[in-house]
């Protein structure tokens, strides 16, 4: 009798548990097949990130800003104490964005000279080092004695109209595939800028969802600490 109930708690149990046991079996299944199909699993990923993407971006634009956004605000929070917050708050990430995209620019401005100018002298240095060797072809041979540079220049010359009709032909494929990705890149950027100016009009309520949302996954036992241990990194950071 007592051997047959001892069973019987025991299907209890099981019968009890059966939802927690079916989402363990799924989750393991699900592992093993994502890492079975690695490839399909890194292409999947490479797709969802690329559609959230603008939001990614827009978070940790909002992230960097905010502080800005914050000490602005409470700049000039002492003008007129209790009047015009919304108002107050709107200037506050207008002055934070100017400012950042402004300073970027400013960056931008002063570095893509420099960037062009060094391209502009490597080309040019290739340029005259290949003019030198097609006039000079014996002149390495104190460098490199066991290359034959005469050899050398007859294959190249040989095979230069090859190698210029393989230029061509991926030229424009690549230059079609550069132009798709400055035009995402810049949808990105743009739709990440809209997102954070967003998020910073309002940051309470999302970090009030967010809490929220932790709270719903997480047990009350750990959910107090993890959330401490988030606003601790945070702060941190």
């Amino acid at each position: 009798m007592k051997e047959e109930k001892k069973y019987v708690k025991r299907l209890k149990m099981i019968l009890s548990n059966i939802w927690y046991i079916v989402a363990l079996v799924a989750a393991c299944t699900t592992v093993v097949m994502l890492i079975v199909n690695w490839s399909g699993t890194l292409s999947a990923l490479g797709r969802i990130i690329s559609v959230f993407m603008p939001f990614i971006l827009g978070f940790l634009f909002a992230y960097l800003v905010y502080p800005l956004v914050r000490l602005i605000n409470k700049g000039i929070s002492h003008i007129s104490p209790g009047k015009g917050d919304k108002a107050k708050k709107a200037v506050s990430i207008l002055v934070s964005y100017i400012i950042v995209i402004g300073f970027i620019t400013a960056v931008v401005i002063f570095i893509a000279p420099q960037i062009k100018q060094s391209i502009k002298e490597l080309v040019k240095t290739v340029q005259v080092g290949y003019t030198y060797i097609k006039q000079n072809p014996n002149s390495f041979l104190d460098w490199l004695p066991f290359v034959n540079t005469v050899d050398v220049m007859e294959k190249l010359k040989g095979n230069i109209s090859d190698i210029a009709v393989n230029v061509s032909d991926k030229l424009f494929p690549a230059i079609y595939q550069f132009s798709a990705s400055v035009f995402s890149i810049l949808y990105n950027v743009i739709f990440g800028l809209i997102i954070s100016i967003y998020m910073c009009w309002e940051k309470d309520k999302l970090v009030i969802s967010a809490h929220r949302l932790e709270i719903a996954f997480i047990s009350d036992k750990y959910s107090d600490k993890v959330w401490e241990k988030i606003l601790n990194c945070n702060r941190i950071f």
